[in-house]
């Protein structure tokens, strides 16, 4: 609190950008990699049908709520759903970061290597990068495929088709 209450600070045109670890879609990159988030999307706020249950016409076990299928946007919605970083400072950011070597162990490579035989996650079989993409939150730890491929659903949808999720974390949004 003491430096927003400093006079020798400026903030009403100051951002900040928040560090944190997060899981990784392997489709889109891998361990160690830095991923810089244009959007956070609250994939949270859907209805979910157990993946044994779900109809068959369903290609995944979640729809957003207000929808009835889990491609329809939402007919209404609460306004937490996205939250759009600056992507002017985004990519300054990123400028920077790809200035750096990122370290990349013989463990990560080890387990990077688990990656290499299937096709879709060739990203998730190469060293450490610099992505632009977006994140998924959620109150839910989750993990799979089915899941996985759900909130890949939900980040375009909500984004109008424009966000790419990589990441996931429970404390952004």
């Amino acid at each position: 609190m003491s430096l927003v209450h400093s006079s020798s600070f400026d903030l009403t045109k100051t951002y900040f950008m928040i560090a944190g670890i997060a899981g990784v879609n392997p489709k889109i990159a891998t361990t160690g990699s830095v991923t810089f988030a244009r959007y956070a999307v609250q994939v949270a706020l859907q209805y979910e049908f157990d993946a044994r249950d779900k109809p068959a016409d369903f290609p995944i076990g979640y729809v957003p709520q207000g929808s009835f299928r889990p491609d329809e946007y939402p007919a209404e919605l609460y306004g937490t759903e996205v939250f759009e970083v600056n992507d002017a400072l985004r990519k300054l950011a990123v400028g920077f970061a790809k200035q750096a070597t990122l370290n990349d162990t013989i463990a990560a490579q080890q387990y990077r290597a688990n990656y290499k035989a299937n096709t879709a996650f060739a990203a998730g079989s190469e060293g450490p990068s610099v992505v632009e993409c977006d994140t998924a939150t959620s109150d839910n730890f989750w993990s799979g495929t089915l899941l996985s491929e759900a909130f890949e659903n939900t980040t375009s949808l909500f984004t109008n088709g424009t966000g790419v999720y990589c990441t996931t974390q429970q404390e952004d949004n």
